[in-house]
């Protein structure tokens, strides 16, 4: 059974916070009955063992389950991700939002939701995910401020680009994702934000060549984005090894990089 601590019940003077945000590879879709689900992966609540769980006047801003918005009982690389930073930095936390089959391209409409960083271009009345990660991350560091916690964002990890996989959303993805990364940046203050993730694979039926060139060459133009070619994992959702393949493949990167 995982321990988890939170952020309320004792004195944390510093965080280690990482914004976390995608589609359905991010919010997790592995079965938490899995006999691959790693230990430290609470098998009821999602939450992982180490990570800060916000309680009181914080929560609604840094999850201590990732994917404890969603609708799904899965866990995901996130998950794997966090639990092995978290043994390499102290009081980690996670600021994050994850719906599946939600896309980057402002239209046509979407009802689980939309990623562009222009928010009002959106189509009404489908949710503005960007905007709701953006303002869950400018509650959270009001309310650090106010009780006089540094808070360190230290990267983004994400994981998105099945549900644009139809035109122009595919050639205009490179633009998007490019605008997305830049408005992160600027609102949390950190103009050379790492940024993880990873591409769909190619024995994806959402597989679309055009978005993976664009995820790729952004990583190759850009020191401080990191992109895994995914094109060795199988299918649409990941399976238990590949998600612990990617969770690990974040930290690897993180600790190489800015450990």
């Amino acid at each position: 059974m995982a321990v988890i601590k939170s952020i309320n019940a004792l004195p944390y003077r510093e965080l280690n916070c990482f914004l976390v945000g995608g589609q359905s590879n991010a919010d997790g879709r592995n079965a938490l009955t899995d006999p691959a689900t790693p230990s430290y992966i609470d098998p009821t609540t999602k939450a992982v063992e180490g990570i800060l769980a916000a309680a009181g006047s914080a929560r609604g801003y840094a999850l201590g389950a990732p994917g404890a918005n969603s609708v799904n009982s899965n866990w995901g690389f996130v998950q794997v991700a966090l639990y092995l930073l978290s043994q390499s930095l102290p009081n980690v936390c996670a600021i994050q939002r994850t719906v599946g089959d939600t896309q980057l391209a402002a239209t046509p409409f979407r009802a689980n939701g939309i990623w562009n960083s222009n928010y009002t271009s959106i189509s009404d009345n489908s949710p503005r995910l960007g905007q709701f990660l953006q303002e869950r991350f400018e509650g959270f560091k009001t309310y650090c401020d106010t009780n006089n916690i540094t808070m360190n964002v230290r990267g983004m990890i994400w994981h998105q680009g099945e549900s644009d996989n139809f035109s122009p959303a595919d050639t205009d993805y490179a633009t998007n994702w490019s605008n997305f990364v830049s408005s992160v940046r600027t609102y949390t203050g950190e103009p050379n934000l790492p940024i993880f993730y990873g591409t769909v694979s190619d024995q994806s039926p959402s597989y679309n060549a055009t978005i993976r060139s664009a995820m790729l060459n952004f990583a190759a133009g850009d020191s401080n984005a990191y992109c895994r070619d995914n094109n060795d994992f199988a299918g649409l959702h990941w399976d238990s090894a590949d998600s612990v393949t990617f969770g690990t493949w974040v930290y690897d990167n993180y600790i190489a990089n800015y450990g």
